[in-house]
């Protein structure tokens, strides 16, 4: 529980901050070819991710991150095509006068991100944030492609783990089965207020 509480956060705080921006960039920064690139974005979501499992493998064991939460966590770091989607419609609902206010009283692109567009955002980041916790809570391949130790096993991958062991005794796997399925089950009860403002918000214009 403590492994994947570490991987979940670290994989929020990863894709909110970089999904976030990179929507931010796409709704209200003027760039020649913009939408050529947002398209080229949204196509790489129909790219299953059994088709980049090999050569990410290859890549983090020459970088030496085999083993470790490393593979798990960095690619969170640089934005989902989905993800981006969300807050990009987000962004472009708001009122255009609010980031034109900023600009004239001196704030950057950058700085107009953090104190304007992202406090306002926060129905689309509390959709992110929950969607990428389960995400990371239920993911089971990567953790089995990636980790080799059993300390460092996650829910899912424990799981089956000790499935593997009683596959034959269910008096002992169902109650840890049960709580397993506690924390998600409670994420979308504590987040379901905010869950349903974010999608009817997230909606926006194209």
């Amino acid at each position: 529980m403590l492994n994947t509480a570490l991987v979940a956060a670290l994989t929020v705080v990863g894709t909110v901050l970089s999904s976030s921006l990179v929507g931010y960039a796409f709704a209200t920064l003027a760039a020649r070819g913009k939408g050529v690139l947002f398209a080229l974005l949204l196509s790489t979501v129909m790219l299953p991710s059994a088709v980049t499992l090999l050569p990410t493998f290859v890549l983090f064991s020459r970088l030496g991150w085999v083993g470790t939460y490393l593979p798990l966590v960095v690619p969170h770091f640089f934005a989902n095509a989905f993800y981006v989607f969300l807050f990009r419609q987000f962004f472009r609902s708001l009122p255009r006068d609010l980031f034109d206010s900023a600009e004239l009283d001196g704030c950057s692109p950058l700085a107009a991100y953090w104190h304007v567009a992202l406090p306002l955002a926060r129905p689309a980041v509390a959709v992110v944030a929950v969607f990428a916790a389960v995400g990371a809570y239920n993911e089971f391949l990567e953790p089995l492609v990636y980790l080799t130790r059993e300390s460092t096993f996650t829910v899912s991958l424990g799981l089956a783990f000790f499935d593997g062991l009683y596959v034959s005794q269910p008096q002992y796997v169902i109650p840890v089965s049960l709580v397993a399925l506690l924390p998600v089950g409670l994420a979308f009860f504590l987040a379901q207020r905010a869950l349903q403002r974010g999608i009817v918000t997230t909606g926006g214009r194209w």
